[in-house]
């Protein structure tokens, strides 16, 4: 789907508050509230928005971020992909170029959890080695794409 400039004005506005009203986006943007709704509806419908919330997980007792680097074997890369997406813990999956065809981002309750997740990616039929990187601050996190 391609987006006009409005499009992206509302996924803008909705990117930097979630909560905003139909209302406010639709003065921001310089155009009624009616073509505010069905815009966002578009949006929406055609799987281009989702609006969620977001917890910040250190505020719920989540304090140890890390990603993991898997190497695999290719023939199971799928199927290594289906257990990981069933592990809570686990954030975000993505497959990747270099040494290390799979990345794994986690956020733990704390160092012995992550200890844990490497024993427990290792049980995973098809995983060969797995590079642990912890992530010590966050300087940016956004959700801009526009």
């Amino acid at each position: 789907m391609i987006l006009d400039e409005l499009d992206k004005g509302l996924v803008v506005c909705l990117s930097h508050d979630g909560r905003m009203s139909f209302k406010d986006i639709a003065e921001e943007l310089e155009v009624t509230e009616k073509t505010i709704r069905m815009r966002y509806k578009k949006l929406v419908d055609a799987g281009v928005l989702k609006v969620v919330g977001i917890v910040d997980p250190v505020s719920v007792g989540v304090k140890v971020a890390a990603i993991f680097q898997l190497d695999v074997e290719p023939n199971r890369l799928q199927e290594i992909v289906a257990v990981i997406k069933e592990y809570k813990e686990v954030r975000y999956i993505t497959l990747t170029s270099g040494e290390y065809p799979l990345m794994i981002q986690t956020n733990l309750p704390n160092q012995e959890d992550i200890r844990q997740m490497v024993y427990k990616l290792y049980e995973i039929r098809g995983i060969r080695k797995v590079n642990t990187t912890y992530q010590f601050d966050i300087f940016k996190n956004t959700h801009d794409i526009l």
